[in-house]
């Protein structure tokens, strides 16, 4: 929903949230041992497991619950100030990806490449379809196996991939 909050704001305020959000959760993924590694727009990708430290799935999750529990903390600032509140939805997928350097110059980037990425990506869309807040691949449902409160969602294509993807809505981790 940034779309519609962000047409109803001056461009100085627009920039003013997004950079109080990106606060935010680049507190919520430091504590989890994220690294935020890619702005992208209103949303960012966050990667764990590129140093050392156990069950980045588990991390991941638990950033992600703790993100979704934070932006509705900071409804009662947003709400006063803008007439409007903020949700995000999150999509975790676990995998292989190449992280180093992207691009030339002063653009270059460190981020992330591989289709553990862009499946990510298409997984958080697919809260939308389901009216959820944070997705999980099966993949990631294995990894976490009991320690996962999460409810398992119909079989699914995502956009831009090949075959059909099992998800699972999480509600909680052990």
């Amino acid at each position: 929903g940034f779309t519609s909050f962000a047409e109803s704001l001056q461009p100085y305020d627009v920039v003013h949230v997004l950079n109080r959000f990106y606060a935010l959760a680049d507190g919520v993924m430091e504590r989890h041992g994220g690294t935020i590694a890619t702005y992208m727009g209103d949303g960012f990708m966050a990667l764990f497991g590129v140093t050392a430290g156990d069950a980045p799935s588990l991390r991941a999750v638990r950033a992600g619950l703790d993100l979704i529990d934070a932006v509705a903390a900071w409804r009662s600032y947003l709400e006063p100030l803008h007439g409007r509140t903020l949700q995000v939805s999150v999509g975790v997928h676990a995998g292989r990806a190449v992280v180093g350097a992207l691009g030339a110059g002063p653009s270059r980037i460190v981020t992330a490449v591989g289709d553990v990425v862009n499946t990510a990506a298409r997984i958080e869309q697919a809260n939308r379809s389901f009216g959820t807040r944070l997705l999980v691949s099966d993949k990631v449902a294995r990894d976490l196996g009991d320690r996962l409160v999460a409810a398992p969602m119909p079989v699914i294509p995502l956009p831009g991939k090949t075959g059909v993807y099992e998800l699972h809505a999480v509600e909680a981790v052990r």
